[in-house]
This record gives C-alpha cells, sequence and structure tokens, in this order.
C-alpha cells in the first residue's frame, strides 16, 4: 500500500486521472486536490457557503467531473442547498437539483456513476428520490408515491445509505421490532422502482448503536458498506453479494470509497 495523505479526512474521492480530492473537516470552504506533490486548492466557497464533497465520476465527452454539495447560509429563511457538478477539463459547474432548506437537508452515500439517490429528511419525515446525473432531472421521488415515513416508523425505506443499479435501489436501514419500537438490527434492502417492494437481503445484528453504516457502493458485484462504531472510529467494512446473500468483512478496519 501507499500513503497518499498524512492527516486526518472527512470526505475523500478518487479524481479520476489526476489525484486524490479531499476536504479536511465538515463544514469546510475548500476541496482540495494531491495529485501526488502536495495539496493544492480545487474548489473554494465564499461568503456564508461551505461545500461538500459528494464524489466523482466520468462525464459528457470522457471529462472527470466532482459531485459536491453547496450549503449557504445567512439569514435562515434564504438557507438552500444545491447539488452540483464540476467539469475539470472546461472548469465549469451545473446545478443538478436543490437539496436543501432551512428545514430540509439531503444526504447522499459517495456518488461513483450517472446515477445517484438521496435521502431526505424534514421535521420528523423521511424520503427517498432517484437523481439521473447525466439529464439533472428526479427520477423517482418515494415522497410522491406515499412513501414517506417517520424516523420511527417500521419498515420505513429511507435509507441511512443507499445505491443503485439496473431499476433496484438498495440501501440500509432500521429494523424496528414493532412491540418494543427499538431498533434490535439493521438491514440492506433491495427496493426494486417499478414494483414499488422491498425485499430483505441481510440483517445484522446492531449491538445497542456500537456501529453505523457510513457509506454503500458497488464494487463489481458486490455491495461494500462502510462502517464505523460508536465514537465514530472506523470498523473492517462488509461485502455482501446481493444475489446469494452471502457476507463477509475486510481484514483491516477502514472508511474505504470506491477508485477507478
Amino acid at each position: 500500500s501507499t500513503q497518499l495523505l498524512d492527516r486526518p479526512v472527512a470526505y475523500v474521492a478518487e479524481l479520476p486521472g489526476f489525484g486524490v480530492l479531499f476536504q479536511q473537516n465538515e463544514g469546510d470552504q475548500v476541496i482540495w486536490l494531491d495529485e501526488g506533490s502536495g495539496p493544492s486548492e480545487f474548489l473554494v466557497a465564499t461568503g456564508d457557503q461551505y461545500l461538500e464533497l459528494e464524489g466523482t465520476g466520468i462525464g459528457r465527452n470522457n471529462n472527470p467531473v466532482v459531485f459536491y454539495q453547496r450549503h449557504e447560509f445567512g439569514d435562515p429563511l434564504a438557507q438552500t442547498s444545491t447539488l452540483r457538478v464540476y467539469d475539470h477539463a472546461t472548469a465549469t459547474v451545473q446545478e443538478l437539483a436543490q437539496t436543501g432548506t432551512h428545514e430540509r437537508s439531503t444526504q447522499f452515500s459517495t456518488i461513483f456513476d450517472n446515477t445517484a439517490v438521496s435521502r431526505h429528511t424534514q421535521q420528523a419525515n423521511a424520503w427517498f428520490t432517484v437523481i439521473d446525473l447525466g439529464s439533472a432531472s428526479e427520477t423517482y421521488n418515494s415522497d410522491a408515491v406515499g412513501l414517506t415515513c417517520t424516523h420511527a416508523e417500521p419498515n420505513c425505506p429511507a435509507y441511512d445509505q443507499a445505491t443503485y443499479r439496473d431499476g433496484i435501489v438498495y440501501g440500509l436501514r432500521a429494523i424496528v421490532d414493532p412491540s418494543t419500537q427499538l431498533t434490535d438490527a439493521f438491514g440492506i434492502f433491495s427496493f426494486d422502482l417499478a414494483l414499488e417492494r422491498e425485499t430483505m437481503i441481510a440483517a445484522f445484528e446492531w449491538h445497542n448503536g456500537l456501529w453505523h453504516g457510513e457509506d454503500l457502493f458497488f464494487s463489481g458485484d458486490d455491495l461494500v458498506l462502510s462502517l464505523k462504531d460508536g465514537d465514530g472510529q472506523p470498523l473492517p467494512a462488509l461485502v455482501l453479494n446481493p444475489t446469494t446473500g452471502e457476507a463477509s468483512t475486510i481484514s483491516a478496519p477502514a472508511l474505504v470509497r470506491p477508485a477507478n
């Protein structure tokens, strides 16, 4: 292995063909790029804005692109967040979707493809959407079909981490015991968008909150779930075959990310 950075980071992603993008802390105004000779400023917010690195990919004309949220603060009633894509070859930015206000927020697992799954929360309610990043269009909204639910509601398909492949959303969510209303396990589920039907792939004991899902993405045919403990420290990531349900963990604790 090769050490790329010698400092703690909050977000990290590979910019295809160039190097490693990262942010040092949550709520930073700067996204840094290290091409092997040390970090340099890559994207910089101004004023009351801050940036949140969400992932990378290959966009139109095979150009490497960077997905990020830009959060704007100041007047509470004017606060807004947007999902944006930066084309590294043309140095242009496109706004893809509004993702937040002072009442609503949006969370993504690492974006590493042309489709993103987002978890939205507003007060006690939660739902998810699927966004086609190429056309900047929303292709599915669980709220629009009556699948909005509260955080503690059993069988709520508003996933803590989620990704997409071939018409199916794969997500991690709590399994609530209806008799006690307590979370005693977490499951990885598939949600067929055409049938609007959820199927559990695998379930894991939660051990009273001693682990949490940090990220979910595909690596080949396997789902990879990054995990951290109750203190926020990395645990060995889970590798799950969604077809067979066979699961294993990697050999060392790490919050893993997709790379080309």
